[in-house]
């Protein structure tokens, strides 16, 4: 989580040309994926200012699910949004609310096997 300053987040297209798709400031996150998911990172964060911030690892991160597991379909909700907007900038598309919808329950599913948390 970004406490000061400010980023952006770029992916890198088919071309192999990077886009800037976002930009990041004091309370935006990023690395989400990978903690809540074991995934890849998708895209690279520059900083473009000094940036300080918090980093939580997954152990934490699981203590913290297993006290409050709805936060993980809030989170799930996020991860589907920016996985979208993602896949949204390298091709031009646009996500269907259908499909956005589908691509939070896939999420949540990965979080709560990831986590070992029961529905």
């Amino acid at each position: 989580m970004i406490i000061e300053g400010e980023a952006s987040v770029h992916v890198k297209m088919s071309d192999n040309r990077a886009k800037m798709v976002s930009k990041l400031g004091p309370l935006d996150f990023f690395g989400e994926m990978g903690l809540m998911t074991g995934a890849p990172r998708a895209a690279t964060v520059i900083a473009e200012t000094d940036v300080e911030c918090f980093r939580l690892d997954s152990e934490g991160f699981a203590e913290i699910l297993k006290e409050r597991p709805a936060i993980a379909d809030q989170i799930a909700e996020i991860l589907a949004r920016r996985r979208s907007e993602l896949m949204n900038a390298m091709t031009d598309l646009q996500t269907s609310p259908g499909r956005l919808q589908a691509e939070t329950g896939d999420l949540l599913d990965k979080i709560r096997s990831f986590f070992g948390l029961g529905d």
